[in-house]
């Protein structure tokens, strides 16, 4: 008889996270919520990912150089469908703004599910000086059946699309308490001025 094959305790380097949405609704999201441990070392467990800026998230999960990354939340309570749901960062220095959000329902072990995804995009400032700063998120929750565990997966990940941003706007500090712009301008020299294409 065979050994059934073990899941590693952590993930191998060079490793990439990239599931379909199906993947990931039908293997991380629905055992989470049904209160099964998920895969360790994959999906971040953060309550506050969905309230924090993402560069703060980032930089306190390892990930400063990190562009892209998927955490696992609880949520409050069930919003009703078509309701606001913009969220204030940091105190309200930024805000995740819904763009869009859509309802589907799929088939897992022959059980019907309908789940949600919700696409947020982070705001900074106010009125013409404010707007879009390049950071994206993809909210999926399990809106049917009700589950034990209501919890949210947060795909955030850096775009920058349309414009050249910068992954922390000026103005703002990271996680090391830096002004972007002055840390970016103090890598550089320590990079000896080499260009970010080099190695």
């Amino acid at each position: 008889m065979a050994a059934a094959a073990e899941i590693p305790d952590e993930v191998p380097p060079t490793f990439r996270f990239r599931p379909t949405q199906r993947e990931l609704i039908e293997f991380y999201l629905l055992p989470r919520a049904r209160g099964q441990d998920p895969f360790p070392g994959v999906i971040i467990e953060d309550d506050a990912a969905g309230s924090s800026l993402p560069w703060d998230l980032f930089e306190r999960h390892g990930l400063g150089s990190e562009d892209e990354a998927y955490f696992l939340a609880r949520t409050g309570e069930a919003r009703k469908p078509g309701a606001r749901q913009d969220r204030g960062c940091d105190g309200g220095v930024g805000a995740w703004k819904m763009q869009s959000s859509a309802e589907k329902g799929l088939r897992v072990g022959g059980e019907r599910i309908l789940c949600r995804r919700s696409n947020l995009s982070l705001h900074m400032g106010k009125g013409k000086s404010g707007g879009s700063v390049g950071w994206v998120m993809h909210e999926y929750t399990i809106a049917a059946p009700p589950c034990p565990s209501p919890v949210k997966i947060c795909h955030i990940t850096f775009t920058g699309h349309g414009r050249k941003r910068k992954r922390v706007p000026d103005g703002q500090e990271d996680c090391a308490g830096e002004h972007a712009s002055r840390r970016a301008r103090v890598e550089a020299a320590a990079a000896g001025g080499r260009s970010s294409g080099e190695m």
